[in-house]
């Protein structure tokens, strides 16, 4: 970022290396990764563990999506506080308690305690997710803001290869193993200390009329919310498919599956800023929605695993190429004044999606798993064909 752009962004220059700088918020950004997907592998185990509770078989689910709720419900908040009380505060805090929530999974022993352990989980990554965000906007701009964000997309991709898998493989000790990989999360304050900075943005005029928030920035919200909701399915339900209908109950292959599709999504983000920066976000959707779809299809038509991983890949392709265009777009949208309010809005519909997916599921899976994926395929197609409509009408 040139020392031109910077002041007239009116943020200070780091007085860090930024390749530490770089390091520090691509970390922050893999703990939305390790928050849900992480513990899916072991989903069977809990559910077994758990089996006779009232209620079971939804609350396991849960405990995988409760955290996403809880973003949903505080990363508006969280916005506020990030302008109010400083990025690097909010992002500290938010660091510290994931920690300490994350590994609750170790110790708890019933349902409702560890639901509630993963809303305070949920808290913690409304903090981080949404200061990391609004800092990209606060240190780049243009063309390297894009860039950016596909690298960071890319990293998150790469974390939950490693975060995902991980999972998998511990769960083969115990449904609890996969919970000790939350300690992680302690690099961040450790790293954000020694590279990241506070900038220094201009002060708002006395009686300044508030910035306006452009009514398109409605549309990518819930294009966030839909993408999440379609794609936590996955990790909701593949392990069930897998161990059920397809009778490969070995959590591992579970684990491998979504590190497939997080890998995937990590290449095809590493490219965003070349296919997608100069491209209209309805274009990227509209796009990705159609491989998300001929994914679905193939989970819709599987006998095998083969036919799963490669469902996987392209489920990683689409959802590579989707992220990185919507926070590249609400950043770009959004005045410099309220970028930490709408990152947390941004988030909070994100990981909305991602609270919903398993209450809409769940239902639906009385059709059979590999039925409800086929209807999602059909309305995935349905969002494509409507974006690329829209990209034709500008």
């Amino acid at each position: 970022m040139s020392a031109a752009a910077d002041t007239a962004a009116g943020t200070a220059l780091p007085r860090t290396d930024g390749r530490g700088l770089r390091v520090a918020l691509l970390i922050a950004a893999s703990l939305t990764v390790m928050s849900g997907a992480t513990i899916a592998p072991g989903l069977p185990g809990m559910s077994a563990h758990f089996e006779g509770a009232p209620g079971a078989d939804l609350m396991v689910r849960l405990v995988l999506t409760m955290p996403a709720l809880f973003i949903a419900l505080c990363a508006p908040f969280a916005g506020l506080l990030v302008e109010r009380a400083g990025r690097l505060r909010v992002l500290v805090a938010g660091a510290l308690l994931y920690a300490a929530a994350g590994t609750a999974g170790l110790w708890v022993d019933t349902l409702p305690v560890l639901l509630v352990s993963r809303a305070l989980l949920g808290l913690s990554v409304a903090a981080v997710m949404t200061t990391a965000t609004t800092l990209v906007g606060d240190y780049f701009q243009g063309p390297e803001r894009a860039r950016f964000l596909g690298m960071q997309s890319a990293f998150m991709g790469l974390g939950g290869l490693v975060f995902v898998t991980g999972g998998g493989l511990a769960a083969e000790i115990g449904w609890r193993a996969p919970f000790a990989i939350y300690v992680a999360a302690l690099a961040v304050p450790l790293l954000a200390r020694a590279y990241l900075f506070e900038p220094r943005l201009p002060p708002r005029a006395a009686g300044a009329v508030p910035d306006v928030i452009p009514p398109a920035l409605g549309a990518v919200l819930a294009a966030g919310f839909v993408t999440m909701t379609a794609f936590y399915l996955v990790p909701v339900q593949l392990p069930f498919l897998l161990a059920g209908d397809l009778g490969l109950p070995d959590p591992w292959m579970a684990g491998t599956a979504l590190g497939l599709s997080t890998l995937t999504s990590s290449a095809t983000s590493l490219g965003y800023a070349r296919f997608g920066g100069s491209r209209s976000f309805e274009q990227v959707a509209a796009a990705a929605w159609a491989v998300m779809a001929a994914a679905f299809v193939l989970l819709w038509l599987a006998q095998g695993y083969a036919l799963v991983l490669s469902a996987m890949v392209l489920l990683g392709i689409g959802l590579g190429a989707v992220f990185p265009a919507l926070t590249t777009t609400m950043l770009a949208l959004v005045p410099e004044s309220r970028r930490g309010q709408m990152a947390g809005m941004l988030t909070a519909a994100v990981f909305l999606g991602q609270f919903v997916s398993p209450l809409v599921s769940q239902p639906m899976a009385g059709i059979g798993l590999q039925n409800m994926f086929g209807l999602w395929a059909i309305g995935l197609a349905g969002l494509s064909a409507f974006a690329a409509l829209r990209s034709r009408g500008r």
